[in-house]
């Protein structure tokens, strides 16, 4: 979805949009949170550059529950690992 988002961000950037947002969806959806990063970061700054603030403010609240339960996952495996 990312690469089509790109390949059609010169013609309809809201639709880039969308397919960048249905993108950081189906990683968390997965359960692919470490691949995620850089998608949410780039879908931010795309909603940023495009005026669509309230998306952003809903896209950043759900990146906030995504990377702390990301980092609960690697502080428990960084305790187990010194076990």
């Amino acid at each position: 979805l990312v690469k089509v988002a790109k390949v059609v961000e010169k013609t309809d950037i809201n639709m880039t949009a969308g397919y960048m947002l249905r993108a950081c969806n189906l990683l968390v959806n997965f359960d692919r949170q470490e691949f995620a990063v850089d998608t949410f970061n780039n879908t931010l700054n795309l909603l940023l550059r495009i005026g669509r603030f309230q998306s952003a403010i809903v896209l950043l609240r759900r990146m906030i529950q995504v990377f702390q339960s990301f980092n609960k996952n690697i502080m428990y495996l960084s305790v187990m690992c010194r076990l």
